[in-house]
């Protein structure tokens, strides 16, 4: 080899060595991110059924929650929140008859083609939260994970009703 060659050839061992072990990590801008969320504010309802979502901002706080329609009667089904602070992105969710009624929090890890990726490994299922903007008026959501050692999915088309 001439030094030329071998030159090359350190400098891209050293710069492999440098790099981080996931080279398709994403590192997110927060402030972007937290701007292009808040299409979620609004009121959505699943096509497929009487459920909505709805959310509304308070500085650096997403607030919604999760309902279904039952007649003229409202069935609160879960609490949202999406906080913004010094440590990232939070989807923090609090479903009625689950973990004790106790909130579960999930971090923002991607933001990729329009799509939010909420994580939490450790919780139970799911494990991931998405939505992905799909236009002004549709979002598609969706929980996904492992469950007993079988990989799931659920998918919530949901249309803007306000």
């Amino acid at each position: 080899m001439n030094n030329r060659s071998t030159y090359i050839y350190s400098m891209l061992t050293f710069l492999s060595l440098c790099m981080p072990g996931n080279i398709t990590a994403q590192t997110l801008d927060l402030n972007k991110a937290w701007l292009d969320l808040q299409f979620i504010i609004g009121t959505w309802k699943i096509e497929s059924g009487a459920e909505m979502e709805n959310g509304n901002l308070l500085e650096k706080e997403l607030r919604g929650k999760g309902f279904a329609l039952n007649g003229r009667d409202t069935i609160l089904k879960e609490v949202i929140q999406l906080v913004y602070d010094d440590s990232g992105i939070h989807y923090i969710a609090k479903v009625k008859g689950q973990n004790n009624n106790e909130s579960t929090i999930s971090s923002l890890v991607n933001t990729q083609k329009a799509t939010f990726v909420f994580e939490n490994k450790a919780h139970d299922f799911p494990q991931r939260i998405n939505y992905r903007k799909i236009s002004d008026t549709l979002i598609m959501a969706w929980i996904e994970g492992e469950k007993n050692g079988e990989k799931k999915k659920m998918e919530y088309p949901m249309k803007r009703i306000n």
